[in-house]
């Protein structure tokens, strides 16, 4: 009896399913987990803002196009712009300011380079105003871009004032040399090195090793880059300066005038006559 009702029971079921239909037993679905839901896409970041304003200034001999900021690679794509609408203008003179630019990347500099070439198959004049951030003539220089510019502007033989620009940074060279003596025996290596000196390419060759040393002393990347004074951006072209300055101390083509105002502020007579020695 036991056997005939265990075989008998499911059929019972079964029976009763068909002729109501309602089962009389419920199936277990097996637990699935979860999809993973895919995030949602954010909206997009604003495109960088572009560090670099760029003025065109047009005289009557030629076009100077001024560069302040920093020419990064966001703001080449701004910079080849306005060369472009330049370059329609087909000028005969254009000199390129970048006495306030910051920083130049090699996407900018290979802007300058692409319009010197396409100017100069066309029979114009490119040139580079000679004042320039120590940051960018050393970019321009590891690049071999700046010996391709003509020099443009003032004299060829100007650069920064040393002393205008201890004014500026409020950074005296007697303090760089206190705080570290290695500052007086690179002055002493770049006055040797002068002595060599003819020409404004032999100036550059000279003090690419002098400034290859105060790189490693001074500045964000010296060895004292974390000391207030020694670490900052103003002891570092303080002390490029005047290292430059020595080095190119003999050049013919020195400003009379400048010298005439360093000697006034470093409290030195005045040679007879008025003028400097040379």
């Amino acid at each position: 009896m036991r056997f005939v009702f265990w075989v008998s029971s499911p059929l019972r079921r079964l029976v009763e399913a068909l002729t109501t239909g309602r089962p009389s037993f419920q199936l277990r679905e097996q637990a699935r987990p979860p999809c993973p839901v895919p995030p949602r896409a954010g909206p997009k970041p604003p495109p960088p803002t572009p560090r670099l304003d760029i003025e065109v200034v047009e005289t009557k001999d030629e076009v100077v196009v001024r560069l302040r900021g920093e020419a990064g690679v966001p703001e080449a794509l701004v910079l080849e712009a306005s060369v472009m609408r330049l370059a329609a203008k087909r000028p005969a003179c254009v000199t390129f300011d970048l006495s306030e630019l910051t920083g130049i990347s090699a996407l900018a500099m290979g802007v300058l380079t692409t319009y010197r070439r396409a100017a100069i198959r066309a029979g114009a004049r490119v040139c580079l105003a000679p004042s320039l951030a120590p940051a960018v003539r050393e970019a321009l220089t590891r690049a071999e871009v700046l010996s391709l510019f003509e020099s443009g502007g003032r004299a060829t033989g100007h650069f920064p004032n040393v002393y205008e620009v201890q004014r500026k940074h409020g950074i005296a060279w007697d303090e760089l040399v206190a705080l570290e003596p290695e500052m007086q025996t690179l002055l002493c290596r770049a006055r040797m090195a002068g002595c060599a000196c003819r020409t404004r390419h032999d100036v550059e060759r000279a003090f690419a090793p002098v400034r290859n040393d105060l790189a490693g002393l001074v500045g964000l990347t010296g060895k004292h880059c974390r000391h207030l004074v020694l670490g900052s951006i103003g002891a570092y072209e303080v002390a490029y300066w005047k290292l430059y300055d020595a080095v190119a101390a003999l050049l013919p083509c020195r400003d009379a005038p400048r010298k005439d105002a360093e000697l006034v502020a470093a409290g030195r007579p005045l040679p007879a006559g008025g003028g400097s020695v040379r």
